[in-house]
């Protein structure tokens, strides 16, 4: 199932304009990859392909030190958490946590969090 989330261009937690960076995938071709990196205290990032009109995919951290993600995917319908970076998974070989799917608010950050939290505890 294919969810349409619009494409933000401001941070939904910090109200930072989002840099963008421009990827080429050799699968799906271009893609827009949104993020707000100036902050040291959140991580939100997200990304549409290159005419895409929604998002496929967005991240937020659930903290900081340690690292943890929550990453949802739009066009396949999933919501995964992980531990550190990108990287760091793929060093540890660890799979992350598939949650429940649900769409995410990002009017209120602290909420979401939160609500992932829970999720997490009872998954």
């Amino acid at each position: 199932m294919i969810y349409e989330m619009p494409v933000p261009s401001k941070c939904p937690q910090c109200g930072d304009p989002l840099v963008n960076e421009f990827y080429e995938d050799k699968t799906n071709g271009s893609f827009l990859l949104k993020r707000c990196n100036k902050r040291l205290d959140h991580q939100f990032q997200c990304n549409l392909y290159e005419d895409a009109k929604f998002l496929t995919s967005a991240t937020i951290s659930l903290s900081m030190n340690p690292l943890v993600r929550a990453a949802w995917n739009f066009k396949k319908g999933y919501l995964e958490v992980a531990k550190g970076t990108i990287e760091d998974l793929i060093k540890s070989g660890e799979d992350p946590t598939r949650l429940p799917f649900f769409v995410p608010d990002f009017s209120n950050i602290k909420e979401l969090v939160k609500k992932v939290k829970l999720y997490t505890t009872f998954s």
